[in-house]
């Protein structure tokens, strides 16, 4: 009854703008689970940041850099050590993986999900390190939502940081929100909306808000959809909302708002997507269009 495998992960660059231009970076992890309880670790072994590439540590680090235990049953997971966390769509907490921004960040604490028939509710608490271990918080988060009608579901969101050694004092803040969300009505819409606001301790500090909603349209091999956003003064830190643009847009918080319209089709076999995207974007007084479109092709022959 008990299953486990190992991950391993090398690498190794040289670096001539550096004395020491030898570096790696290696990462073994562990996962294991019996019966209802689960855990894994990871061992890092590295001379260099990812984030800060230029500079290679006089003494390679060896350090145990996740770690975790969970039990789970039908409706209960108990999870304690390392995790990520997204609250709503991210306007109230997002503490993901990102391998592209070099994102590493997660929450050592405890979180707790119950979900049952109509019910689902979070609950988590902890504290977060960016990736080079000079900033910290403590995060604390819950969220509940309710199946009102069949597919259909009302949540709220609340998140409260506090920086505990930064390079930028915001002091403590709460983040909350309500949410709507339906699936596969008449067999073909998808919706969300999220309301949300941000409340900060000190009074120098200009609270925020953010909405962001999307009508999503699938049939066969076509889709599309149709986002929107507007926030002003909404970056508490640790949030991430949806950019309403291309993934690897920047996401200004400060003061921006926007409306996009995509659509795909999808040639089955083979895998083909044609997509094309029309939004317009404004952040703080600038404002423009973003046109594209394109094609994506996997597994051909």
């Amino acid at each position: 009854k008990f299953t486990f495998f190992f991950t391993n992960d090398f690498t190794y660059q040289n670096n001539q703008l550096v004395n020491e231009g030898n570096q790696y970076y290696n990462s073994l992890s562990f996962f294991g689970k019996y019966g209802k309880w689960s855990g894994g670790v990871t061992l890092r072994a590295n001379n260099f940041y990812e984030q800060d590439p230029n500079l290679t540590l006089e003494d390679g680090n060896l350090d145990l850099y996740r770690k975790y235990i969970q039990y789970s049953t039908e409706d209960l997971n108990v999870q304690a050590g390392d995790f990520y966390a997204m609250l709503g769509r991210g306007l109230v907490l997002s503490v993901l993986q990102n391998d592209k921004a070099f994102r590493e960040r997660t929450i050592l604490g405890g979180d707790v999900r119950y979900e049952h028939k109509f019910l689902r509710i979070r609950a988590l608490g902890g504290t977060v390190e960016d990736e080079l271990g000079s900033q910290k918080w403590a995060v604390y988060g819950t969220e509940a939502d309710v199946e009102y009608v069949k597919n259909n579901r009302v949540g709220f969101q609340l998140s409260y940081i506090d920086d505990v050694r930064t390079y930028w004092e915001l002091g403590p803040r709460t983040t909350y929100s309500v949410s709507f969300q339906g699936a596969t009505l008449l067999g073909m819409f998808n919706y969300y909306a999220e309301l949300a606001r941000l409340d900060f301790d000190h009074e120098d500090m200009k609270d925020g808000t953010g909405v962001y909603a999307d009508l999503e349209f699938n049939r066969d091999r076509f889709s599309c959809l149709v986002e929107y956003k507007n926030y002003d003064h909404f970056d508490n830190g640790m949030n991430n909302p949806p950019v309403v643009d291309r993934e690897d847009e920047v996401n200004i918080l400060r003061n921006t708002s926007g409306v996009r319209f995509y659509a795909q089709y999808s040639l089955f076999e083979p895998d083909v997507v044609i997509f094309a995207n029309v939004g317009r974007i404004r952040e703080y007084d600038s404002a423009g269009y973003h046109v594209y479109g394109g094609v994506r092709a996997e597994d051909l022959l």
